[in-house]
């Protein structure tokens, strides 16, 4: 049985493998960034939806991917989803979630929640 963590924020790959020590990718980070977020007011008794508290961005390199409205829609959620090195419109949703990364969109999506 999976735990509660996997089941909300976590999601195994098509094939049913988890990868545990596999790099995250931005894009996988985003997924779960959103779950963590929507998680932090279900389990408060809030309404699951993240308002968005920014003007949206469509960034130039994910049209058509698998998580461009996840991007959208966090970048427009205290934009914690931001483009690469914090400037320009590429968001680069393959490369890895490098820790600085992950530690500053984990803190603006905290601080997000904490704020509702």
């Amino acid at each position: 049985m999976r735990s509660i963590i996997q089941q909300t924020l976590v999601s195994y790959y098509q094939d049913g493998t988890f990868k545990p020590t596999q790099s995250v990718t931005r894009a996988e980070l985003m997924a779960m960034l959103c779950r963590a977020a929507e998680f932090g007011f279900s389990a408060r008794g809030m309404n699951r939806d993240l308002v968005a508290k920014e003007p949206s961005k469509t960034f130039s390199d994910t049209q058509n991917y698998w998580a461009a409205s996840i991007f959208t829609q966090m970048f427009s959620y205290c934009s914690v989803a931001a483009a690469l090195n914090e400037i320009g419109d590429r968001f680069s949703p393959n490369d890895s979630a490098k820790p600085n990364y992950a530690e500053a969109a984990t803190l603006r999506m905290l601080k997000c929640v904490k704020a509702q």
